[in-house]
């Protein structure tokens, strides 16, 4: 019975029925990111994690995270850093159309059939994998 008597006598921990909030470490150019995302959703699908992929999604290169620090560590201001990176990133999408439509017309001159889309939109490409499943 002693430790029947122990037990009831020895006090008990008391946890909150509230979960604790833990904090998210944000970097630099996390703000940034969070902009980008909110002016462009549809580049959330391209920003998937690679696993063989080498290059950096472009959210973390244009998307206003390296591109914005860098402008402002040369002194150049918030907007007009944000204005250049997002100019960047346009001017980037438009050569990435422009070098496919190219491709597909050097293959009609020859006769042949337009190679597939060596940039294709990351939502068709998600596509395509789950059309085996479908």
């Amino acid at each position: 019975m002693r430790w029947y008597h122990d037990e009831r006598t020895w006090h008990h921990l008391q946890f909150s029925l509230v979960p604790m909030k833990s904090r998210r470490s944000l970097s630099l150019e996390d703000v940034y990111i969070k902009k980008f995302f909110q002016k462009y959703p549809d580049s959330k699908h391209e920003d998937a994690i690679k696993i063989c992929g080498f290059d950096p999604p472009p959210a973390r290169v244009f998307g206003q995270g390296q591109r914005v620090l860098e402008l402002k560590e040369t002194g150049v201001s918030e907007e007009e850093a944000m204005a250049v990176a997002d100019m960047e990133y346009r001017l980037e999408k438009k050569a990435k159309k422009r070098a496919y439509a190219r491709l597909k017309q050097i293959a009609k001159f020859q006769g042949k059939r337009p190679p597939p889309n060596p940039y294709p939109s990351a939502i068709k490409a998600i596509q395509a994998e789950e059309r085996k499943y479908v």
